[in-house]
């Protein structure tokens, strides 16, 4: 059974996906490559939902 990853928290420097799979992708591509941890991967969640108009309707808040 694989462990959960908790989301690390919010850095100076972000990179806004539109949902979770983007935020995995993401992840495991940094994992592959072993990437340091310079950044934070966030996912918008306005209103409960996720995708690109979430993201948009965040961004103001997120800059």
């Amino acid at each position: 059974m694989s462990k959960k990853r908790k989301p690390p928290q919010p850095k100076p420097q972000q990179l806004l996906v539109e949902g979770k799979n983007d935020r995995h992708v993401i992840w495991a591509l940094c994992a592959q490559y072993q990437l340091p941890e310079t950044f934070s991967v966030e996912v918008p969640e306005e209103g409960g939902t996720e995708g690109v108009e979430a993201l948009l309707e965040g961004f103001a808040k997120q800059i």
